[in-house]
């Protein structure tokens, strides 16, 4: 157009299909180099897609509402309110690019501050749970079982659980073929170890507080015949359904057993959980060792209870459950503060393309201001309209970013991670609030120079 050659500002840019295109073929690059890193089909396209509709949900509802925030008349009071809003649309400013980054940078905070608190929460031992175990000690011997129980009642520990153990291989399917399965990517790695480990079967007359029944009818006592109920996860491992008959060897014995169930165990209980139940009658007879669950009352001696464990029963492993979880919460925290310093660079992005549209814009800045001033503005008022204009940005960059992280990151954690949301209704707003306020003081420190243009300084330099 050759009239932008006598305008202060260049037009805008019309779109070119090209455009697209490129980024249509950058996403699939990227989609593949995710895959590759990850290893896995499913986690690769998984975090593209999501990262790729969270990018598309900001920047096409920011299209859509910048210009309605900006012919907004709900300020009309205040005029630095109202011409900071209106400076949203001036012509050649391209806010788009670091709205888009801002938001990303709130996606990816707030998708972390979700994920952190609704694993911490799992973990929680003095919330939910409070009935979880202090102690878990594994290799008690058959033998051991009676002395081991007289120990805990000597010690006034009463509640606690036993279950037995006995260890197996997997040799698949009846009727079946085990084929070999390739480790090429994560999920093929993950279903190779489930099928060639060594296999935890265990037996239980009823179903345990801590799991659910989800497929099936709980296994018969007096069943002629084998039977045996899948944690749901596994099954899905061992590609096993409902009515199939698996086989197992133990110590050279084999055995089959029909599934008859599908269970979902609440893993964070910390209780002696297995992915194979068995009925009892199939592996009373088999070489087994115990496990078991204790919880430590609130005037026992902890400490005390560990040495007189280890005395009595060398060959016993004994864990710690609440140090264990201190540590996995402490790991979880690590985890996520190496996220937020990815999160970092996205924010640290947006405020470039902040800073470089303010610079862009700096001679029609100083032409406002001088035409401002000449009209009777002074410089606390120009600043005020800084702040607003640049404020709005934030948060509106912020409240995207932050709203989709709850929309998205609710049935990813749901249907991904299987674990209950948790909503950090305190750290979100505070989020809201840093993010505004970091682009409101980064807006000051690009422009506020401006505000200090003389009108004689401005006709010097034709501006």
């Amino acid at each position: 157009d050759p009239s932008a050659i006598w305008r202060e500002t260049p037009a805008e840019l019309p779109q070119k299909k090209t455009g697209w295109i490129f980024l249509a073929a950058g996403g699939i690059v990227f989609t593949l180099l995710s895959m590759v890193e990850s290893r896995s089909l499913r986690m690769g396209p998984l975090v593209m897609g999501v990262t790729l509709l969270a990018s598309a949900a900001i920047y096409f509802a920011a299209r859509r509402f910048l210009p309605l925030l900006a012919r907004s008349r709900l300020l009309t009071a205040s005029f630095s309110a109202r011409h900071g809003l209106a400076n949203l649309m001036r012509p050649g400013l391209r806010p788009y690019a670091s709205i888009l980054a801002l938001g990303l940078a709130a996606f990816l905070l707030g998708v972390i501050a979700i994920y952190q608190h609704s694993l911490v929460r799992e973990l929680d031992l003095s919330g939910s749970l409070r009935r979880a175990p202090s102690f878990f000690v594994i290799d008690i011997q058959d033998d051991q079982k009676e002395p081991f129980v007289s120990f805990l009642s000597a010690h006034n520990v009463s509640d606690y659980r036993l279950s037995p153990m006995v260890k197996a291989r997997y040799r698949g399917i009846e009727g079946g073929e085990i084929k070999p399965v390739n480790s090429s990517t994560r999920e093929e790695e993950e279903n190779r170890q489930m099928q060639n480990r060594e296999q935890n079967l265990s037996f239980r007359d009823e179903l345990g507080e801590d799991e659910t029944l989800i497929k099936g009818k709980w296994m018969r006592p007096e069943s002629s015949e084998l039977e045996v109920s899948l944690e749901e996860w596994f099954a899905k491992r061992l590609n096993a359904k409902m009515g199939q008959t698996l086989l197992f060897d133990v110590l050279g014995v084999p055995i089959r057993a029909k599934v008859t169930s599908i269970r979902k165990v609440a893993w964070n209980s910390f209780l002696p959980n297995f992915f194979i139940l068995m009925t009892p009658s199939g592996l009373e007879n088999a070489p087994k060792n115990w496990v078991s669950a204790m919880v430590a009352g609130p005037g026992l001696d902890r400490a005390q209870l560990q040495m007189d464990l280890i005395e009595t029963f060398p060959n016993l492993t004994l864990f710690d459950v609440e140090a264990g979880v201190a540590k996995i919460i402490q790991m979880i925290a690590r985890i996520t503060w190496a996220i937020r310093f990815i999160a970092l660079f996205a924010l640290l992005a947006g405020t470039a393309a902040l800073i470089g549209m303010a610079l862009c814009g700096s001679r029609a800045r100083r032409a406002d201001t001088v035409l401002l001033k000449v009209l009777g503005a002074n410089q606390g008022l120009l600043l005020k309209t800084i702040v607003v204009e640049f404020g709005s940005l934030g948060l509106i960059s912020a409240f995207l970013g932050l709203a989709l992280s709850v929309l998205i990151g609710w049935p990813l954690l749901v249907l991904v991670l299987d674990v209950e949301v948790v909503i950090p209704w305190i750290e979100l707003p505070l989020l809201l609030l840093l993010l505004t306020a970091l682009c409101a003081i980064t807006g000051l420190l690009s422009c506020g120079a401006g505000t200090k243009a003389k009108p004689w300084e401005a006709l010097r330099y034709n501006v």
